[in-house]
């Protein structure tokens, strides 16, 4: 798991040990690696409205030769609504997201995939020592 704040940035590796218990590792990363500067360089999370005319615009992309994609983008790239705009915006139609994921860090750089084994192999380590029974059902 990447966590990403305003000032900082952790990985952590979890195990879990039940439905609401976790065990695991993790390190703070440089803010002012790449690969956090190319994940924050998304747009934010968020709800944006849909108007009518954008709905009119992708449906005629669907039977003409209009490429969709701008306008698309146009509206993944207007800012969230807080809650409270939410119903001053009359729209009935929002679009969330955009929701980043990755199965797995090898995407990133060489150097997350070596934090990643690192991080895997500490977090195995702790979940053996601290829950020696449960672990041994694992190996």
């Amino acid at each position: 798991m990447l966590i990403i704040g305003p000032d900082s940035a952790f990985q952590l590796r979890l195990v879990q040990v039940n439905p609401r218990e976790f065990t695991g590792v993790g390190t703070e990363v440089p803010r002012s690696s790449k690969e956090i500067e190319r994940i924050t360089e998304s747009p934010e999370f968020g709800l944006r409205a849909i108007t009518d005319a954008d709905i009119q615009e992708i449906v005629q992309s669907l039977t003409s030769q209009i490429d969709v994609r701008p306008k698309l983008q146009s509206i993944i790239q207007r800012n969230p609504l807080v809650h409270d705009e939410i119903r001053d915006t009359g729209a009935d139609l929002f679009l969330s997201g955009p929701v980043l994921t990755t199965p797995d860090f090898k995407s990133l750089s060489v150097e997350t995939l070596k934090l990643q084994k690192s991080l895997e192999r500490d977090a195995m380590e702790t979940f053996r020592r601290k829950y020696p029974h449960r672990a041994g059902m694992f190996i």
